[in-house]
């Protein structure tokens, strides 16, 4: 087992200089710092946390990682229901929940790695997925516990997440059973693995029922705003050939459904994926796929929890939360 000995003696400090660099100190320069913490990474090393405290969780802290701060992130129900099952199970278990996000990645990696080195948090939550996101890479890297909601490529990451493409497939399909043959998809920012995986769903219910897919009924290339939602109900109220819609964001979903509303008395039916059960369309005739945010919180903080008591990366490492189907 690599200790700090091991670690001073390779990059040429002083245990004690190791010590103040795992806990952040000022009186050691940034230059000192990056060269201890470079060598920590290269020899796989991470200070224990206090078993005392890990074993009673009384004063064990989770750091919570935020995406970029945008108006998508405050205003999405999602955000704020799995944030609220997070804080439940966290309190629950004796866990604390630490904060951190940043204006720009670099800002976010090095908070995280300030923690991390500094010996702040137990173990880590991220409140999005992307593939190549350097502040998941470095986690992964570090074998550091982790859970990661939504869904990733790497295999050694630990993630909780619905099953997208079902969810869109079973939405779509229950569309093409009320008669429709002629469904749009909305989907947003395509490189995202959720809409991939919607918009593969909704291709794969079309291809069940030998429904053509034609590219002139997907949209995509916009954020997750009611305001999006209102200038895509804008451009496409006036063309009458798709007859509904399966829209991948429930903010968008409710900006479409409402300014629709507002500029013709045509009916609009949309299959769409809410954080709970309460929906935030108006009137329209609607399939919610309910995805369980609050749960997918409760069960975050399990699997984290089970990896730091049993001190090895949860099997199996990828969770998928049932989801529910409303239909209004």
């Amino acid at each position: 087992m690599v200790t700090i000995k091991d670690v001073a003696k390779k990059a040429g400090v002083a245990p004690s200089t190791v010590t103040r660099v795992i806990q952040n100190s000022d009186s050691i320069s940034e230059q000192t710092k990056a060269v201890v913490r470079n060598v920590m990474q290269e020899m796989n090393y991470f200070p224990n946390l206090n078993a005392r405290s890990l074993a009673s969780k009384k004063s064990s802290t989770l750091g919570l990682i935020l995406p970029n701060a945008t108006d998508a992130f405050y205003q999405n129900p999602f955000f704020p229901t799995v944030l609220r099952g997070i804080n439940a199970e966290a309190t629950k278990l004796g866990y604390s929940l630490l904060l951190t996000t940043g204006q720009s990645i670099e800002e976010r990696k090095e908070h995280v790695q300030n923690i991390i080195y500094g010996r702040q948090v137990a173990g880590v939550i991220f409140l999005y997925a992307e593939d190549n996101d350097p502040v998941i890479r470095f986690v992964l890297e570090q074998k550091f516990p982790h859970v990661i909601i939504g869904k990733v490529s790497q295999p050694n990451a630990c993630t909780v997440d619905n099953d997208n493409q079902e969810l869109a497939c079973v939405a779509t399909t229950r569309l093409i059973e009320k008669g429709y043959q002629k469904i749009g998809f909305l989907g947003g920012h395509e490189q995202q693995n959720f809409i991939k995986d919607r918009y593969n769903g909704y291709k794969q219910a079309l291809i069940e029922h030998d429904i053509a897919i034609k590219d002139e009924y997907t949209i995509n290339g916009f954020d997750f705003l009611p305001e999006d939602g209102e200038r895509l109900a804008e451009q496409l109220s006036k063309q009458q050939e798709v007859q509904a819609w399966v829209i991948a964001d429930e903010l968008v979903a409710a900006g479409f459904v409402n300014r629709w509303h507002q500029l013709t008395e045509q009916n609009v039916p949309v299959a769409t994926f809410q954080a709970h059960r309460a929906s935030l369309l108006g009137r329209s005739e609607l399939i919610g796929m309910n995805i369980k945010a609050l749960h997918l919180g409760h069960e975050t903080i399990r699997l984290l929890d089970q990896w730091m008591s049993e001190a090895v990366m949860p099997s199996p490492n990828r969770v998928l939360i049932e989801h529910e189907i409303i239909e209004y």
